[in-house]
């Protein structure tokens, strides 16, 4: 008895028949960072203010996919699924730093 038995095209079926004719919406990333270095005494110091996603864009993203492993009770037979993986992208966020050289 073969160990893997295989079934069926192995080539992917698109569900148009062409490939690379579905794309996601184009988006924008725009992030600020502002800078100031001052000196104390002897200590540099450096004030830094940075805002991520200043546009406050809410796209969700579909990174990649991967293929899992499910088991079909009804066949008692595992079968691959395709899982989509997709990110959300956070609203705005800030961030403010401070650095100090001795």
């Amino acid at each position: 008895a073969p160990l893997f038995q295989q079934t069926g095209s192995t080539r992917v079926l698109f569900p148009t028949h062409q490939r690379n004719d579905r794309r996601e919406p184009s988006w924008w990333n725009f992030d600020v960072n502002v800078e100031k270095e001052f000196t104390l005494k002897d200590i540099s110091a450096t004030v830094e203010f940075g805002i991520f996603n200043l546009l406050n864009s809410d796209d969700l993203r579909n990174l990649d996919g991967r293929q899992v492993r499910i088991w079909d009770a009804e066949t008692n037979q595992f079968r691959f699924i395709r899982q989509t993986v997709a990110q959300r992208r956070q609203g705005r966020q800030f961030q403010i730093a401070l650095r100090m050289k001795f």
